[in-house]
C-alpha cells in the first residue's frame, strides 16, 4: 500500500473525529434525558481519545495531522452537514429534536466503527513492519 494513500485515508478518518467531537458537544449540552446526556459526554470523551490516536499515528508514520487530504474535505463536508442538521432545530418540538440528534449520533458512531474496523483491515494488508504494528496498536487502543 502506498504510504500516501495511507496518510490520506488516516485524515479522512481523522476529519471524522474532529467533526464528530463538534457533534457530540452539541447534542450533548442540550440533552435533557439525563442517560442521553451521559451517553453523549462518554462518545464525545471516547472521540476526544481516537483525535489524539489518530493524530499520533499519523505524525509516527511521518505525516502531518494538519494536512487535510482530498478524501478528508469530502469526509468534512459530509460531517458539517450532519452537525449543521443538529443546529437547525428551531421548528423541532424538544422531543423532535432529541430524536433527530440520536439518528445524527447513530449515524456519527457507525461511521466511525466502520473507519477502526477498515483501518484494522488495512493493517492487515501492510507487510510487518513499523507501519503494520503502529496500525495495529492504535486499533487494539
Amino acid at each position: 500500500m502506498n504510504k500516501q494513500v495511507l496518510l490520506d485515508k488516516l485524515s479522512e478518518f481523522l476529519m471524522v473525529e474532529q467533526c464528530g467531537w463538534q457533534l457530540y458537544r452539541v447534542v450533548g449540552s442540550r440533552a435533557t434525558d439525563k442517560e442521553l446526556k451521559e451517553r453523549y459526554q462518554e462518545f464525545g470523551q471516547e472521540t476526544d481519545r481516537h483525535r489524539t490516536i489518530l493524530t499520533s499515528l499519523i505524525r509516527d508514520l511521518g505525516g502531518d495531522p494538519d494536512y487535510v487530504s482530498p478524501t478528508a474535505r469530502v469526509a468534512q463536508a459530509k460531517s458539517e452537514a450532519l452537525l449543521q442538521s443538529a443546529l437547525v432545530s428551531g421548528p423541532l418540538s424538544p422531543e423532535e429534536r432529541e430524536a433527530s440528534d440520536l439518528e445524527n449520533v447513530v449515524l456519527a458512531e457507525t461511521k466511525d466503527h466502520a473507519d477502526w474496523e477498515l483501518l484494522g483491515q488495512l493493517a492487515e494488508q501492510l507487510p510487518s513492519g513499523k507501519a503494520r504494528k503502529a496500525i495495529e496498536a492504535a486499533v487494539a487502543e
